[in-house]
């Protein structure tokens, strides 16, 4: 549930912000125009945008792999300073 009110906030801002710019009945599908409603295009494209931002929040939010890349990001960084593994430094085995 955590995941699910922020991505729904950030469907309906990307909703509002695109629709103001672009009309639904200019909106096509792989070269062929959509041949539905208006409505039937803000509901599709407000679920895809809904989707899109759970996926992305429910990515970035768990801490394996915020940990994963932490301890990567401190690789690389480490190797670029000239120390190499199991010489200079060692990584905890989980």
């Amino acid at each position: 549930m955590a995941i699910a009110w922020p991505g729904f906030l950030v469907a309906c801002l990307l909703e509002v912000l695109v629709f103001a710019l672009v009309d639904p009945q200019d909106v096509r599908w792989l070269g062929h125009q959509l041949l539905s409603s208006r409505e039937a295009v803000y509901t599709l494209t407000f679920f895809v945008f809904w989707l899109m931002a759970m996926l992305s929040s429910a990515l970035t939010n768990a801490p394996k792999a915020r940990g994963r890349w932490g301890e990567q990001a401190l690789r690389n960084v480490l190797e670029q300073c000239g120390l190499a593994e199991h010489t200079d430094f060692h990584t905890e085995q989980s």
